[in-house]
C-alpha cells in the first residue's frame, strides 16, 4: 500500500548511459529513501537494506559503491507478511513522501533475488557477489531466494519460479510471455 511498503525501483531516464535506482521504506507516516546510479546495458549487483539495530539508515550497495539515506529512522515494526511481492512491475508506492507512479514494466534480466531478515556486513555482501549461495542451517535469516534459472520451454508449469531458500515459497509468474 502507499502507507506500508518496501520499494526498489528504476526511474525513467533519457540518458543512454545510466539511470537512478531508488530504495524506499514507508511505514505509516515514517519513511526513508536512498538513490544511486546504475549503468545501462550492463549487469549491476544491487543490495538494498535497512539496519534498525545500528545506524538506522536505508542503504543501496550498487556494485562496490554504497549510497546511504541522509536521514535516520527507527522503525519499530516492518512486518509485511500478508503483503504481495511484485517483481518487474508494481503498484504506485510512496518513496520519501512522494508517490512513485509505475509507468512501464521492467525490461531487463534479473539473475537472482534474495530476501533476508537480517543485515550482513557490507564486506560479506561483496564476497557473495560472485559466488553461489546456498541456504544452510547456520543462516536461517534467508527467507526467499529466487534464482530464476528454471528450464526454458513450452511445458506445463513453466510459469513457476522455485524458492531455493528452503522455505518452499515457490510462486506463479503472471503477465509473462515466452517468445520462441
Amino acid at each position: 500500500s502507499l502507507s506500508h511498503n518496501f520499494t526498489l525501483a528504476l526511474s525513467q531516464s533519457s540518458s543512454t548511459n545510466s539511470c537512478e535506482v531508488h530504495f524506499g521504506i514507508t511505514s505509516g507516516s515514517f519513511n526513508l529513501a536512498v538513490s544511486g546510479s546504475v549503468k545501462k546495458g550492463s549487469f549491476s549487483h544491487i543490495t538494498a537494506f535497512y539496519d534498525r539495530f545500528n545506524d538506522q539508515r536505508a542503504k543501496l550497495l550498487i556494485n562496490d559503491r554504497i549510497f546511504s539515506s541522509s536521514m535516520t529512522k527507527k522503525f519499530e515494526s516492518l512486518n509485511y507478511d500478508a503483503a504481495d511481492l511484485t517483481i518487474g512491475t508494481g503498484q504506485n508506492a510512496r518513496i520519501d513522501g512522494i508517490v512513485f507512479t509505475n509507468k512501464q514494466t521492467f525490461s531487463g534480466s534479473i539473475d537472482d533475488l534474495k530476501l533476508f531478515h537480517s543485515v550482513d556486513p557490507v564486506n560479506t555482501i561483496k564476497k557473495r557477489k560472485y559466488r553461489s549461495f546456498y541456504a544452510s542451517d547456520k543462516d536461517n535469516s534467508l527467507k526467499l531466494y529466487y534464482r530464476f534459472n528454471e528450464p526454458f520451454g513450452d511445458y506445463t508449469g513453466n510459469d513457476i519460479v522455485l524458492d531455493s531458500s528452503g522455505n518452499s515459497l515457490r510462486e506463479t509468474i503472471t503477465n509473462f510471455e515466452i517468445s520462441v
